[in-house]
């Protein structure tokens, strides 16, 4: 085997490897460009194992998004949705949570200080008053 033909051999699968993550970055606008789902909380139309291409919030935003975002509250009357559902998923980091990104569909927007739970899923907050739960009234907009 010859110098030539190592090169190509080893040289030409990096190359294409390099090209394709740069065109990922390049659409998506950040860095990494996709993600793993590591739950089957989005199954059926995700499992875990899939690879999710993420973008920036200013990229492909849907019809009235709202920094970036179209909640599903905000999709039931345009009928927009990512991945099977309603409004676009979100892809986040909590400061207090160490390891791999939250993927999760936004539910609705809240302005600072709001007190948001009678527009919470009540199945998931139960008559809990706002007091009683983290971020109630939410800390940020959001």
């Amino acid at each position: 085997m010859g110098r030539r033909s190592l090169a190509v051999d080893v040289l030409g699968p990096i190359g294409v490897v390099v090209l394709l993550a740069a065109v990922l970055v390049l659409a998506a606008g950040m860095w990494p460009p996709m993600v793993a789902v590591e739950s089957g909380s989005m199954e059926p139309h995700a499992e875990a194992g899939d690879l999710i291409v993420v973008s920036t919030t200013d990229r492909f935003a849907g019809p009235n998004a709202q920094d970036g975002i179209v909640t599903a509250e905000e999709a039931e009357t345009s009928g927009y949705g990512r991945i099977g559902g309603q409004g676009d998923v979100i892809v986040f980091s909590p400061p207090d949570r160490e390891g791999s990104p939250i993927f999760h569909r936004a539910a609705f927007y809240v302005t600072e200080g709001e007190d948001w739970t009678d527009r919470a899923d009540h199945d998931r907050v139960g008559g809990t008053h706002c007091a009683l739960i983290d971020n109630c009234p939410a800390p940020h907009s959001g």
